[in-house]
């Protein structure tokens, strides 16, 4: 079976923004082999794995469930207004199998703390009565529409705590594909990058299928 890996090899501002920024990326993705993937370390922000930066174990349910990442903060402005980031860039996905569906929700936040309370961001996401309730129904079977609904409750959850928080959530993108439309990347490729923007910030998102 082929398997994915995902990133955002650009990232930076859109020619609109007119102020420097501290970015970074969280995502979170989850497929049809979770029970399989969430074996997987994702290394984030400062070399910590997730599950490392999340300081109460009574929230790590949903981390069964999700492949969650934080990027490092990358600092852009007028003068400089890209991340530097080169290869693959920021690494969601590395190169694992997901037996037919992938699902990924990603958000660019400006940073307010220097990812000092980011663990305690982060469970209050998890903690979301949504997102607790998609939980506790893939513990008795994962599939398609229970992931779907568990990247729903996320992309519900992530803009409505940042909204109260120092962090300022700039910009939320969506991507998701199954095994017979090659997970998004157009019939006959293998590699395809899809933009997103809006009037703060833009950046790229790199989707490549391999053997």
């Amino acid at each position: 079976m082929a398997k994915l890996v995902v990133s955002i090899p650009e990232l930076g501002l859109s020619p609109t923004a007119d102020d420097s920024r501290e970015l970074y990326v969280l995502a979170f993705a989850s497929d049809l082999n979770i029970k399989e993937n969430k074996e997987v370390d994702i290394i984030g922000a400062g070399n910590k794995n997730l599950s490392a930066m999340i300081p109460d174990l009574a929230t790590k349910d949903a981390m069964s469930f999700l492949l969650a990442s934080v990027s490092n903060i990358f600092p852009v402005s007028r003068s400089f207004p890209r991340a530097s980031l080169s290869g693959s860039g920021i690494m969601i996905y590395p190169n694992l199998d997901p037996k037919g569906f992938f699902a990924l929700q990603l958000f660019v936040i400006e940073s307010d703390d220097n990812h000092r309370r980011f663990g305690e961001k982060l469970k209050k996401v998890l903690n979301n009565k949504k997102v607790k309730g998609t939980v506790e129904k893939l513990k008795t079977a994962v599939s398609n529409p229970l992931v779907g609904s568990l990247m729903g409750a996320v992309s519900d959850a992530v803009p409505a705590f940042f909204s109260g928080s120092g962090d300022d959530l700039l910009l939320s993108h969506a991507h998701s594909g199954f095994d017979f439309d090659n997970y998004g990347i157009p019939d006959e490729q293998r590699v395809a990058e899809f933009s997103f923007v809006n009037k703060i910030v833009a950046g790229k998102l790199r989707v490549r299928l391999t053997e």
